[in-house]
């Protein structure tokens, strides 16, 4: 697949992500088996793989659609973990959290989202 042996990405992962933020404190006890599964087993490389995927197409969307709010996005792509990937790429100082107003798909009052230089370079980066 990529020459990396099964450890290798263990020891990614670990440096990579949280092991806790596979699985929140407050998920039940078969999300937190889950994510041991993912992280003791075979599955880890897929996983990175598509988590990676999905990060970089939130990143393209907010670029595309800044201004928009989660939920108009996820809806806009039928795309329910939108909301997941934005935390994360706040985090990883991709973008930030722009104006507040009524989202056009809930009506609440909602934060939209803006991508700043940094997500700007990995953009040009990754293309």
């Amino acid at each position: 697949m990529t020459g990396y042996e099964l450890e290798d990405w263990k020891d990614m992962a670990e440096i990579l992500f949280d092991r806790n933020r596979l699985a929140r404190a407050s998920d039940p006890a078969t999300s937190k088996s889950s994510s041991e599964d993912i992280l003791n087993d075979e599955g880890w490389p897929r996983y990175m793989i598509k988590r990676g995927k999905r990060r970089h197409a939130a990143l393209g969307r907010v670029a595309l659609m800044e201004g928009w709010t989660a939920r108009e996005m996820e809806e806009q792509y039928n795309d329910n973990d939108m909301h997941k990937r934005l935390s994360e790429l706040v985090q990883d100082g991709y973008i930030e959290r722009g104006d507040s107003r009524p989202c056009r798909v809930t009506g609440k009052k909602s934060y939209t989202w803006k991508i700043i230089d940094k997500g700007r370079e990995k953009l040009e980066e990754l293309a």
